[in-house]
C-alpha cells in the first residue's frame, strides 16, 4: 500500500484532487474550507463587471462590506452571506436588479492540514523505505 505513496520520478507529491476522495470519510468537501480572500475577489469582481451601469456600487460595497469600521463579517461563509443580503436590501432601490450571485461563488479551498498531509506523505515513505534499506 506504501507503494502508492512513495515519491517517484513522474510525480514529486501527491494529488490532491485524486486522494480527497480516496483518504477523506465524508469526500471532497470535508477536506476543504472557507477561503475568505476568495469571497473578496469574487465581490470585488461582481462589482467590476457591473462598474458600468452601476457606477456608484464600488464605493458603496467598500465601505459596507470591506470598511474596518463596518460590521460586514467576511471572515465566515455565514458572515459573508450575512453581510451580502444586508447590503442587497439596503440598497435594493438604489441598485435595481443588482445581486450578488454568491450561490454560484466556489469559497471553498482544500484544508492546509489536507494538503500538508498530501506534501509530507511521500516524505514519510521515503523516510521509512531508507530506514529497511540493509546498511553495508
Amino acid at each position: 500500500m506504501l507503494d502508492f505513496f512513495s515519491p517517484s520520478p513522474h510525480a514529486s507529491r501527491i494529488d490532491p484532487v485524486y486522494w480527497v476522495e480516496k483518504l477523506i470519510p465524508g469526500g471532497r468537501d470535508s477536506a476543504k474550507e472557507y477561503a475568505p480572500e476568495q469571497a473578496t475577489a469574487f465581490i470585488r469582481q461582481t462589482v467590476a463587471e457591473h462598474a458600468d451601469e452601476h457606477p456608484l456600487l464600488a464605493e458603496d460595497v467598500e465601505r459596507q462590506l470591506f470598511d474596518t469600521w463596518g460590521e460586514a463579517d467576511l471572515s465566515t461563509e455565514s458572515g459573508l452571506r450575512e453581510a451580502i443580503g444586508r447590503f442587497e436590501g439596503a440598497y435594493q432601490d438604489f441598485y435595481e436588479g443588482f445581486r450578488f450571485p454568491f450561490q454560484e461563488w466556489d469559497l471553498h479551498r482544500y484544508g492546509q492540514w489536507f494538503l500538508l498531509s498530501c506534501e509530507v506523505l511521500p516524505w514519510a515513505v521515503e523516510q521509512y523505505d531508507a530506514a529497511l534499506a540493509p546498511v553495508g
